[in-house]
């Protein structure tokens, strides 16, 4: 039977090279409570599981393994990390990430124990590129302890690391994973903004790791079909979810707003006219001048602008776009 208060579920695949630092910063925690360690590796073919399984003799632990017969893919792993979760509380923690705060856990745990209606509880991080250093920062939010729930935008700073989380077990039934999902932290977080609150601690407890293996590697190393197969499905999956949220009318605002800057272009380019017709119909009935100004900057030499739309296919915004254009010009 388990007794913990607290599950850690690591997830891995082929990190080999940073496993280790992942463990270290477990065995490092000063927690006033029992937890247990449970070892999701999606049929590693470098010898990450068996570094994990030294580790575990060299320190005299127990850890738990969830098996499989083939590999999974990270979707997958996720939601069977989920299913593994007995304790009260939970963290996910990925192979190639790691916490640097010996704290962590027992700061979560008390906030979350004296606070019920709080389903998942982040902090803030460092973020280390190991391909690109001048991309690493160091304190990704600098802001004060913030609580955060359904009635503020959808979008209003949830950026967050999941390498710093601590859930609550009663956040995760509601918890589905599309296939494609491709940002699985913004699930949890919508769904814990729909079902309670969140609460965002300042401090810094981790670092979570960019490198050319990484997940994320698609948004930082200028590969553009990747990063717009990452930031498609994201868009599908804030669409989805605009429903959902109170203030849906600044909700939609933000996410279409968004994707006319950074997906729109790209899916003209490429042809992908389910992405091009959900983002023009929005804005067909909307001459929204905010929108212009913001994805333009200073309206300076609009002619030449209003040529570029016209004449370029991979800018090409449609009607909806130029007559607004045409309106700031006169």
């Amino acid at each position: 039977m388990n007794t913990a208060a607290i599950d850690i579920i690591v997830l891995t695949y082929n990190q080999a090279d940073y496993i280790e630092q992942a463990l270290d910063g477990i065995q490092a925690q000063q927690i006033s409570v029992p937890y247990r360690v449970v070892i999701a590796d999606d049929m590693s073919t470098d010898d990450t599981l068996e570094r994990i399984k030294k580790f575990e003799r060299k320190h005299n632990l127990k850890f738990d393994y969830l098996t499989a017969d083939k590999n999974l893919g990270m979707v997958a792993n996720y939601r069977r990390a989920i299913h593994a979760v007995e304790a009260d509380f939970c963290c996910m923690l990925e192979g190639d990430d790691y916490w640097t705060n010996p704290h962590k856990l027992q700061m979560q745990y008390d906030y979350m124990k004296a606070n019920c209606d709080c389903l998942l509880c982040y902090t803030d991080c460092d973020i280390i590129d190991h391909d690109i250093p001048s991309n690493s920062v160091q304190g990704v939010f600098r802001t004060a302890h913030r609580e955060l729930n359904a009635d503020q935008p959808l979008l209003e700073n949830l950026y967050q690391a999941n390498v710093t989380w601590m859930l609550s077990r009663d956040l995760l039934q509601h918890i589905v994973l599309p296939d494609n999902c491709t940002d699985i932290p913004l699930v949890f977080m919508y769904e814990a903004c729909l079902h309670g609150k969140l609460y965002f601690m300042s401090e810094t407890t981790a670092v979570y790791r960019l490198h050319s293996g990484s997940v994320s590697s698609c948004v930082t190393n200028g590969n553009r079909g990747g990063y717009y197969r990452y930031s498609r499905n994201v868009f599908l999956l804030q669409v989805g979810y605009i429903p959902k949220f109170p203030q849906q009318d600044e909700t939609r605002k933000i996410i279409f707003s968004d994707a006319l800057r950074f997906v729109y272009p790209y899916a003209c380019e490429i042809g992908d006219k389910e992405i091009t017709d959900i983002i023009e119909n929005y804005f067909a009935d909307r001459l929204d001048l905010n929108v212009v100004k913001n994805m333009y900057g200073k309206i300076e030499n609009l002619e030449l602008k209003l040529s570029k739309l016209e004449n370029s296919r991979k800018y090409r915004l449609g009607s909806f776009l130029l007559k607004p254009l045409d309106i700031l010009k006169k």
